[in-house]
């Protein structure tokens, strides 16, 4: 003999209203617990929005790309120097730091023969 649940009573032989009934209850049901979710986000939301936040410490000045790295006659582009010293700058968060010098390593070029040798140093050999 099965159980029902009281909110899935339906007959043994329900009609068609009984069913469309039973089907609209069900989509009330999902969309009330996903509005409720959204209201909940949206209020948690304008909470985090409205917090005041502390200002960030002062950060210390990067170092010149002219003065931090010299450039070869076919060496990077200023650019390119720039690029990596605010990279080098961001990533360790303003704390202290020199960059000594920038060169490229030779063959450094091929990237599929650089991702097959990561591919494959990641292998267990037997």
């Amino acid at each position: 003999m099965l159980t029902t649940l009281p909110l899935a009573n339906l007959s043994e032989n329900p009609t068609v209203t009984d069913l469309v009934e039973f089907q609209v209850t069900g989509l009330v049901v999902v969309f009330s617990a996903l509005i409720a979710i959204w209201v909940f986000l949206e209020v948690l939301g304008r909470i985090f929005r409205n917090r005041p936040t502390t200002p960030a410490p002062a950060a210390a000045p990067a170092a010149a790309p002219a003065a931090a790295a010299p450039v070869a006659a076919s060496g990077p582009t200023p650019e390119l120097l720039a690029a990596i010293t605010a990279a080098i700058h961001v990533t360790l968060k303003g704390r202290p730091h020199r960059i000594a010098s920038i060169k490229a390593i030779e063959g450094s070029t091929n990237w599929a023969a650089e991702g097959r040798r990561d591919h494959f140093s990641s292998h267990r050999v037997r």
